[in-house]
């Protein structure tokens, strides 16, 4: 892959990196890649996770519950995937959301979310507490953030699909914010030969202009005291210490960088151009050192600033409807799930607030116009509610111990998850009332079914099958 590298990019590579480092990053090509993984900390220990899997050997060591393994396959190829218990993760880009370090009941953006990972990360972080807004503009990808968010279990996540302009309006309302910025991606190129064949410098410059709007977009909505961590997975300077140099330049005496004790510090002059020194406490993430790929790092905390006014935003508004109480009866008792409360609606779609607090939440509904948040409960069909896949995998273990659920051995867990409609006669435990229930492998609920004349009809989405 290396001889396949721009000789432009090699040489900006060449002014960036001493003789010896770029030797080692040229060697970095001829290793083998190692995938890591993530353990979702919400649903399951390490102890309980390694009792099905055998434990790796490498820790990720700049980020909890993460672990370099040989082969994606040998997990993601288990209703363990499905169950949501981990998340195939790039071991470098673990390290943004690890900087940001959102607590329970902070307000977090994740401007830039899709796929999901750093989302589903910090949604761990803050143990599903507090508001995370995670927002994506490609409309092409907002669908694979709502599968691996609901995946996940999230209750306290809204998730959006709008510009970033349209958060600037809601002045120091978000406690930190996480831009990990679209960009030209040389990171990347170890792996993926798309980003190879696409580089160019004029690229390398539209993505430096477009993150500078991303940034001076999002500058005016966090708090004073709040924490900015801005990211990138490429090599390009223009890209990296140019965009930090800029904050500091554009708004003096506004932001305080602060140093990030992981990786190799940031460079002051490239080129012709010449950066604050405050920059050196930004980080860069090199494949030949960190055996992962590149990355940038920048850690900015917001000092107190001139009393801006937010706009007036009303508690009321005409986003959301309350469902008819009568389907929301019959669907509670339906499902046999006795607690979910606080439920609303939005079209045909029927929302859990979750761990979402309201009086946060409503205010901004007409400027961020969600397109999904709480959790998805059900979908109003032919005047009844029918219970959504992301209601099921909110569910921990411990919370369907008492609960009326229908458990799958491996080989009938795998025809669910294909799609294929089961019977009951191999099942060692059927409830004894027919409906919908909750589908479980090894007590890990994985999507729901509808049991009826001993056979389960099944109701995995129809988008997830057959991935295993």
């Amino acid at each position: 892959m290396f001889e396949k590298l721009p000789p432009l990019f090699l040489e900006r590579v060449k002014k960036i990196l001493n003789e010896t480092e770029f030797e080692a990053y040229r060697e970095s090509f001829e290793k083998t890649f190692m995938p890591s993984l993530r353990i979702n900390s919400l649903k399951i220990n390490e102890e309980n996770f390694f009792r099905f899997f055998s434990k790796p050997e490498k820790k990720v060591s700049w980020a909890e519950n993460s672990f370099f393994i040989d082969r994606k396959s040998v997990f993601t190829k288990t209703p363990f995937y499905h169950a949501g218990l981990f998340y195939i993760q790039e071991a470098s880009s673990m390290l943004p959301a690890e900087i940001l370090n959102p607590k329970p009941g902070e307000i977090v953006l994740d401007a830039c979310a899709s796929p999901g990972s750093k989302t589903t990360q910090m949604i761990a972080k803050m143990k599903n507490q507090g508001v995370l807004i995670a927002n994506e503009f490609q409309h092409d990808r907002v669908g694979r953030l709502i599968e691996n968010v609901s995946r996940w279990g999230a209750k306290n996540t809204v998730i959006t699909h709008q510009p970033t302009s349209s958060f600037s309006s809601m002045v120091h309302f978000f406690d930190k914010i996480l831009i990990d910025a679209p960009c030209s991606g040389e990171g990347m190129f170890r792996k993926d030969e798309e980003a190879v064949r696409c580089w160019s410098l004029s690229n390398v410059k539209t993505c430096s202009s477009t993150q500078k709007k991303i940034l001076r977009d999002l500058i005016p909505a966090l708090k004073p005291g709040g924490t900015l961590v801005y990211s990138t997975c490429t090599l390009a300077p223009e890209e990296n210490e140019e965009n930090v140099d800029w904050i500091l330049k554009t708004y003096p005496g506004l932001f305080e960088l602060e140093e990030i004790y992981f990786g190799k510090p940031g460079i002051t002059e490239f080129e012709k151009n010449q950066y604050s020194q405050e920059v050196k406490k930004t980080r860069r993430i090199l494949p030949q050192v960190e055996d992962s790929e590149a990355f940038f790092v920048a850690k900015l905390v917001k000092k107190d600033e001139k009393k801006e006014i937010s706009p007036s935003l009303s508690r009321k508004n005409a986003f959301i409807r309350q469902p008819n109480k009568n389907l929301v009866r019959s669907f509670q008792e339906e499902i046999k799930i006795k607690n979910l409360e606080n439920l609303f609606q939005i079209g045909y779609r029927v929302y859990s607030w979750g761990n979402l607090d309201e009086n946060t939440v409503l205010p901004v509904l007409p400027l961020i116009r969600p397109v999904y948040l709480g959790i998805l409960a059900g979908c109003e069909k032919k005047n009844r509610i029918e219970p959504e896949y992301p209601l099921a995998l909110s569910f921990l273990k411990e919370e369907l111990e008492n609960s009326v659920s229908i458990e799958l051995d491996e080989e009938n867990t795998v025809q669910y998850l294909r799609g294929a409609e089961l019977k009951t006669d191999n099942l060692t435990k059927i409830p004894s009332k027919e409906g919908f229930q909750i589908i479980t492998y090894q007590g890990y609920p994985i999507g729901w079914g509808k049991l009826k004349e001993k056979k389960i009809k099944n109701l995995f989405p129809h988008n997830l099958r057959n991935k295993i």
